[in-house]
């Protein structure tokens, strides 16, 4: 199955239970009920983004300022603001998601979780450009391509000899 069929199914499948959901919280609360929990978690998720904009600036301030790298800070604060867009949209699924990123314990797993992936592969991304930096790749044969400084056809550029006559 392809991965983009799997992942309109999965959301589409997300979107119909979501709507279930506030059908059945609707019939067992009320309407007007469940359309002020709609309204109060979506006002809710925006003042949180609103709040962590400015809140992330101050811990990555006081990160540099006691000489540490604000990396996680700033991971932690990209959950917090992604479980505040989580509570602007509406349901009850997406708000349960929303609130889990605002429970510290979690919120510090899902960071560490995600710093850890990130610092992977910029660690592999960095080891395959220093493996590749001392050869050059042969777009044809994909063999390594040694330069020999004592070689005048061997060059690191591209430069094709040639003469040069201008007719106007």
């Amino acid at each position: 199955m392809n991965i983009g069929l799997s992942t309109v199914i999965m959301l589409l499948f997300a979107v119909f239970l979501e709507i279930y959901i506030l059908i059945a919280v609707g019939a067992s609360l009320g309407g007007l009920l469940t359309i002020f929990l709609v309204v109060f978690t979506s006002v809710f998720g925006y003042l949180l983004i609103k709040y962590q904009t400015g809140n992330t600036l101050a811990n990555v301030q006081q990160s540099l300022m006691r000489g540490e790298p604000p990396k996680l800070s700033i991971v932690e604060a990209g959950v917090v603001m992604f479980g505040g867009v989580l509570l602007m949209i509406p349901g009850f699924i997406t708000d349960v998601m929303g609130i889990v990123t605002l429970i510290p314990p979690f919120r510090k797993m899902m960071a560490n979780r995600i710093l850890g992936q990130m610092m992977q592969k910029m660690n592999s991304a960095i080891a395959s450009a220093q493996m590749n930096e001392n050869f050059d790749q042969d777009p044809d044969s994909m063999t390594e391509v040694k330069n020999d400084p004592n070689d005048a056809s061997s060059s690191d550029s591209h430069t094709i000899e040639g003469e040069y006559k201008r007719e106007d």
